[in-house]
């Protein structure tokens, strides 16, 4: 087994085979720091909506974060959305492989 020290994924299983290339977001400690930066940037975006001067259209607009709740509930609601149509677009996985007869012929 290699060691722990060089490939961080081996004990679980995950990240490259021994003697692959080991790439930056093979290190779980990478990852985390892009986590860490997203939800730091978000915090900083949140601070800032206080002290900006917004030239609303609709009284709304005006609302804390309203543009970043708005895109929120946006995303859920397209996620939703698309849970609900893949049950209506789905096929079998045999959908254009189904055999008509015994002798292996597909339909036509």
């Amino acid at each position: 087994m290699s060691d722990p020290q060089n490939n961080p994924h081996d004990e679980h299983g995950h990240g490259p085979r021994p003697g692959e290339k080991n790439y930056w977001l093979d290190n779980p400690k990478n990852v985390d720091l892009i986590w860490y930066a997203l939800a730091g940037a978000c915090f900083l975006l949140f601070v800032a909506d206080f002290f900006v001067e917004k030239h609303p259209h609709f009284p709304i607009e005006e609302w804390v974060n309203f543009y970043g709740f708005y895109g929120f509930i946006g995303c859920v609601f397209l996620v939703l959305a698309a849970a609900q149509l893949r049950k209506v677009l789905m096929r079998d996985e045999d959908y254009y492989e189904r055999k008509s007869d015994e002798d292996g012929k597909g339909q036509q």
